[in-house]
């Protein structure tokens, strides 16, 4: 916050207990320029981490068993090596007209690309 200061700070997150928790909330009420998005509850789609999580359990971890930390970090470092190599931009899956009802209430629009479009200025 330092680094990038503003006068109000948007963060958007997923539903994860912790981001709700009352430790969470006592400490954002020290920044109150901080205000929580949470996206919609079974919209995994939307957070663009989960299909990349997705895709890093199946190269590096699907259907193999590890002795150690080491062989682990291994796998791991192996698989990003390998999507690095090979990677591509992320596509959305929904169709668009599936999407405003998803994104209904978020003061978003949406281009024919898919590509979702802030309305305010944060």
């Amino acid at each position: 916050m330092l680094a990038f200061p503003a006068k109000r700070w948007l963060l958007i997150e997923d539903n994860l207990t912790t981001h709700v928790s009352k430790e969470t909330k006592l400490a954002l009420a020290a920044w109150p320029e901080m205000q929580l998005q949470f996206i919609p509850k079974y919209a995994c789609w939307l957070n663009l981490i989960e299909p990349w999580w997705k895709k890093l359990r199946s190269l590096a971890l699907k259907g193999r068993h590890f002795e150690d930390l080491d062989e682990l970090a291994q796998a791991l470092n192996d698989a990003l090596a390998y999507w690095n190599q090979y990677c591509h931009p992320y596509s959305w899956k929904k169709r668009l007209q599936e999407q405003p009802t998803l994104l209904g209430g978020f003061d978003v629009q949406l281009r024919s690309d898919s590509h979702a479009i802030q309305r305010d200025n944060y």
